[in-house]
């Protein structure tokens, strides 16, 4: 999210099965956006990988078929909204339908065939490799780089936006 060249990145690395993505998403994300990216201060970059089991990589394809439409973001939301118990096997066909036909402005149909896509698949690898060239060992995990810089990770206090912007003054030199 955010225009294309802004100098300064921020990179979430989420598992949707993850309750404190969950909740920085539900409780900090849309402030964030607002202060931060909106303003053009930060360009946002979610990577969706499955750190927490089976069903993370069942949703990490959906994800990546939802990023093929442009509504990640909007996917990623309601996934989180309708959040089953990490591991439970809620990431079911079903499931991923409900979500994909409650997402504003997603072709549900499509995602849902997109999922196994060279595309999709290619998504998913980038965010893994990316995670593990990083060495992204838990989730959320947020990193900043400036101008094409090495990534340094901002250290949240606690999943709100004011941790998120100090976390991100801190980081940048503001």
């Amino acid at each position: 999210l955010g225009e294309d060249g802004t100098p300064d990145v921020v990179t979430e690395f989420v598992d949707l099965q993850c309750p404190f993505c969950a909740e920085f998403s539900t409780n900090a994300f849309n402030d964030v956006v607002e202060q931060n990216v909106r303003p053009g201060e930060i360009l946002y970059e979610l990577r969706v990988i499955s750190f927490l089991g089976k069903d993370s990589g069942v949703a990490a394809e959906m994800a990546a078929a939802t990023a093929l439409q442009n509504r990640l973001y909007e996917f990623v939301e309601t996934f989180y909204l309708n959040q089953g118990e990490e591991n439970s096997g809620y990431v079911t066909e079903e499931f991923l339908t409900e979500i994909a036909e409650k997402t504003p402005g997603l072709d549900a149909e499509q995602a849902l065939a997109d999922r196994t896509s060279p595309e999709a698949q290619a998504l998913v690898a980038e965010n893994e490799a990316r995670a593990s060239d990083l060495n992204i060992n838990s989730t959320p995990t947020f990193l900043f780089s400036s101008q094409g810089g090495a990534p340094t990770a901002l250290e949240l206090s606690d999943l709100t936006p004011e941790a998120f912007n100090e976390a991100l003054a801190s980081a940048s030199g503001g």
